[in-house]
Protein backbone atom coordinates (compact mmCIF):
# COMPACT_ATOMS: atom_id res chain seq x y z
CA UNK A 1 0.00 0.00 0.00
CA UNK A 2 1.22 3.35 -0.91
CA UNK A 3 2.80 5.37 1.82
CA UNK A 4 3.44 2.66 4.16
CA UNK A 5 6.17 0.70 5.20
CA UNK A 6 5.55 -2.79 5.82
CA UNK A 7 8.54 -3.61 7.35
CA UNK A 8 7.47 -1.31 10.47
CA UNK A 9 5.04 -2.50 13.17
CA UNK A 10 3.47 0.19 13.27
CA UNK A 11 2.48 0.65 9.69
CA UNK A 12 0.93 -3.08 9.48
CA UNK A 13 -0.93 -2.03 12.21
CA UNK A 14 -2.38 0.84 10.46
CA UNK A 15 -2.87 -1.52 7.63
CA UNK A 16 -4.92 -3.96 9.35
CA UNK A 17 -7.23 -1.25 11.36
CA UNK A 18 -7.93 -0.04 7.49
CA UNK A 19 -9.54 -3.24 6.91
CA UNK A 20 -12.12 -2.81 9.66
CA UNK A 21 -13.37 0.29 9.06
CA UNK A 22 -16.52 0.56 7.76
CA UNK A 23 -17.34 3.20 4.94
CA UNK A 24 -18.58 6.40 5.99
CA UNK A 25 -20.85 6.73 2.73
CA UNK A 26 -23.21 4.45 1.31
CA UNK A 27 -22.27 1.53 -0.69
CA UNK A 28 -21.71 2.24 -3.92
CA UNK A 29 -21.60 -0.22 -6.72
CA UNK A 30 -19.23 -0.18 -9.55
CA UNK A 31 -21.35 -2.18 -11.98
CA UNK A 32 -24.76 -2.79 -13.05
CA UNK A 33 -25.14 -5.82 -14.88
CA UNK A 34 -28.26 -7.08 -16.15
CA UNK A 35 -30.15 -10.06 -17.81
CA UNK A 36 -29.23 -13.25 -16.34
CA UNK A 37 -31.25 -15.87 -15.79
CA UNK A 38 -30.32 -16.72 -12.49
CA UNK A 39 -29.02 -14.67 -9.51
CA UNK A 40 -25.49 -17.35 -8.96
CA UNK A 41 -24.70 -15.63 -12.02
CA UNK A 42 -23.86 -12.13 -10.41
CA UNK A 43 -21.53 -13.92 -7.79
CA UNK A 44 -18.27 -12.40 -9.27
CA UNK A 45 -20.02 -9.43 -9.81
CA UNK A 46 -20.30 -9.08 -6.52
CA UNK A 47 -17.45 -10.50 -5.22
CA UNK A 48 -15.52 -7.29 -6.89
CA UNK A 49 -18.23 -4.89 -5.72
CA UNK A 50 -18.18 -5.68 -1.91
CA UNK A 51 -14.52 -6.09 -2.50
CA UNK A 52 -14.44 -9.47 -1.40
CA UNK A 53 -15.53 -9.03 2.30
CA UNK A 54 -19.16 -9.15 3.97
CA UNK A 55 -20.70 -5.73 3.96
CA UNK A 56 -21.67 -6.37 7.44
CA UNK A 57 -19.17 -8.31 9.17
CA UNK A 58 -15.99 -7.15 6.68
CA UNK A 59 -14.76 -10.80 7.22
CA UNK A 60 -12.91 -11.59 4.10
CA UNK A 61 -12.96 -14.43 1.73
CA UNK A 62 -9.37 -14.90 2.35
CA UNK A 63 -9.20 -14.70 6.05
CA UNK A 64 -11.89 -17.69 5.98
CA UNK A 65 -9.83 -19.43 3.37
CA UNK A 66 -12.46 -19.95 0.18
CA UNK A 67 -15.02 -18.20 -1.76
CA UNK A 68 -17.77 -20.39 -1.06
CA UNK A 69 -17.97 -19.67 2.48
CA UNK A 70 -19.63 -16.64 1.32
CA UNK A 71 -23.25 -16.42 0.35
CA UNK A 72 -25.86 -13.69 -2.21
CA UNK A 73 -28.57 -12.28 -0.15
CA UNK A 74 -31.29 -11.30 -1.41
CA UNK A 75 -31.77 -7.92 0.68
CA UNK A 76 -35.37 -7.61 0.05
CA UNK A 77 -36.15 -11.33 0.18
CA UNK A 78 -37.39 -13.01 -2.46
CA UNK A 79 -40.85 -14.55 -0.80
CA UNK A 80 -41.20 -11.06 0.16
CA UNK A 81 -40.84 -9.46 -3.45
CA UNK A 82 -40.40 -12.11 -6.31
CA UNK A 83 -39.85 -9.73 -9.27
CA UNK A 84 -36.33 -8.70 -7.12
CA UNK A 85 -34.92 -12.38 -7.55
CA UNK A 86 -32.25 -11.09 -10.51
CA UNK A 87 -32.42 -7.38 -9.40
CA UNK A 88 -28.36 -6.73 -9.09
CA UNK A 89 -29.09 -3.84 -7.03
CA UNK A 90 -31.09 -5.99 -4.58
CA UNK A 91 -28.11 -8.33 -3.66
CA UNK A 92 -25.44 -8.66 -1.19
CA UNK A 93 -22.29 -10.51 -0.53
CA UNK A 94 -22.63 -11.77 2.54
CA UNK A 95 -20.63 -14.58 4.81
CA UNK A 96 -22.54 -17.54 5.22
CA UNK A 97 -22.77 -17.12 8.69
CA UNK A 98 -24.21 -13.82 8.59
CA UNK A 99 -26.49 -14.66 5.70
CA UNK A 100 -28.13 -17.11 8.24
CA UNK A 101 -28.63 -14.70 10.70
CA UNK A 102 -30.26 -12.34 8.21
CA UNK A 103 -32.74 -14.61 6.90
CA UNK A 104 -35.52 -12.88 5.97
CA UNK A 105 -35.27 -10.23 8.43
CA UNK A 106 -35.24 -6.73 7.26
CA UNK A 107 -31.77 -4.01 8.24
CA UNK A 108 -31.59 -0.82 7.31
CA UNK A 109 -29.60 -0.99 3.85
CA UNK A 110 -26.21 -0.54 3.24
CA UNK A 111 -26.69 0.83 -0.19
CA UNK A 112 -29.09 3.94 1.63
CA UNK A 113 -26.67 4.35 4.38
CA UNK A 114 -23.28 4.72 5.64
CA UNK A 115 -22.08 1.65 8.20
CA UNK A 116 -19.20 4.15 9.19
CA UNK A 117 -21.71 5.90 10.41
CA UNK A 118 -23.65 3.31 12.13
CA UNK A 119 -20.79 0.82 13.46
CA UNK A 120 -17.44 0.83 14.55
CA UNK A 121 -15.13 -2.08 14.98
CA UNK A 122 -12.66 -1.91 18.10
CA UNK A 123 -9.11 -2.41 17.02
CA UNK A 124 -7.56 -1.71 20.49
CA UNK A 125 -8.26 -1.78 24.33
CA UNK A 126 -10.28 -4.73 26.23
CA UNK A 127 -12.76 -4.20 23.30
CA UNK A 128 -10.52 -5.60 20.70
CA UNK A 129 -12.36 -7.02 17.73
CA UNK A 130 -16.52 -6.22 18.68
CA UNK A 131 -18.41 -3.70 16.92
CA UNK A 132 -19.74 -0.75 18.50
CA UNK A 133 -22.94 0.58 17.61
CA UNK A 134 -23.30 3.95 17.08
CA UNK A 135 -26.52 4.99 16.98
CA UNK A 136 -30.07 3.13 16.09
CA UNK A 137 -29.36 1.58 12.90
CA UNK A 138 -25.88 0.03 14.15
CA UNK A 139 -28.05 -1.37 17.18
CA UNK A 140 -29.75 -3.25 14.70
CA UNK A 141 -27.45 -4.77 12.87
CA UNK A 142 -25.33 -5.90 15.75
CA UNK A 143 -27.86 -7.50 17.63
CA UNK A 144 -29.86 -9.08 14.23
CA UNK A 145 -26.66 -10.43 13.04
CA UNK A 146 -25.01 -10.97 16.69
CA UNK A 147 -21.85 -9.50 15.27
CA UNK A 148 -20.12 -9.56 18.70
CA UNK A 149 -20.44 -13.36 19.17
CA UNK A 150 -17.57 -15.12 20.58
CA UNK A 151 -16.28 -16.57 16.81
CA UNK A 152 -17.06 -13.48 15.16
CA UNK A 153 -15.05 -11.27 17.77
CA UNK A 154 -12.50 -14.04 17.41
CA UNK A 155 -12.10 -14.13 14.03
CA UNK A 156 -11.53 -10.08 13.85
CA UNK A 157 -9.34 -10.27 16.53
CA UNK A 158 -7.08 -12.82 14.68
CA UNK A 159 -6.20 -9.87 12.35
CA UNK A 160 -6.13 -7.13 14.54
Amino acid sequence: MAGYDLSLAEDRLKVVEFAFVYPMAPHQRRHGPAGYKGYESYREWLRDDFSYRCVFSLIRETWIGRAASFDIDHFKPQSADPMLVCDYDNLLYLSHRTNLRKGKLSLPDPGEIALGQCLKVETSGDRIGEVTALNKDGDAIVATLRLNIEAEVDDRRKWL
